[in-house]
């Protein structure tokens, strides 16, 4: 059975599959009130000359059955450029067949093309399943971290501050 799921890049065609996937994903978590995004969103943000993420598909009998976002990035302190997933999300229906794995290994496969030397993602906190999954690969939690993120009305206070000068 994984053998007959396929996994592919996906294109600008694939933003409604991508947004009704990331919607599965908050669903699977109890969080569909969080997710703010829209298609728009995803076609502006991940397609074109400045695209801030790529995302992987797969697919089995021509239905979406997973899906991994994910940008490269670099860490100042390894001094290594690396990969980071934002999104990880695998259909009850293909759940322990390896995809999630398969779909990591893809991401991980793609950074080493470019010199990643590590993979970087954050789990919600309420996601035990997803915390195993990624226990048993070898992936340990960074406790060294905590994080931390601004956005709405202080974010921009913040970017008010760069634009009084």
């Amino acid at each position: 059975m994984p053998n007959s799921i396929s996994i592919r890049v996906a294109t600008s065609n694939d933003v409604d599959t991508i947004f009704n996937l990331v919607m599965d994903l908050a669903k699977n978590l109890d969080h569909v009130h969080d997710v703010q995004s829209t298609v728009e969103d995803l076609r502006e943000y991940g397609f074109g000359d400045h695209a801030f993420y790529k995302a992987l598909i797969a697919e089995q009998g021509g239905k979406p059955v997973g899906l991994c976002i994910y940008y490269m990035t670099f860490s100042s302190w390894r001094g290594k450029p690396g990969g980071c997933i934002l999104d990880l999300y695998v259909d009850e229906s293909v759940r322990g067949t390896g995809l999630g794995r398969r779909l990591m290994a893809e991401v991980a496969y793609a950074g080493s093309v470019v010199g990643s030397k590590f993979l970087h993602l954050a789990v919600h906190h309420s996601n035990e399943s997803g915390q195993t999954f990624y226990q048993r690969m070898g992936m340990t939690s960074a406790d060294t971290e905590q994080v931390y993120q601004i956005e709405g009305e202080n974010l921009v206070a913040l970017i008010g501050e760069v634009e009084e000068k």
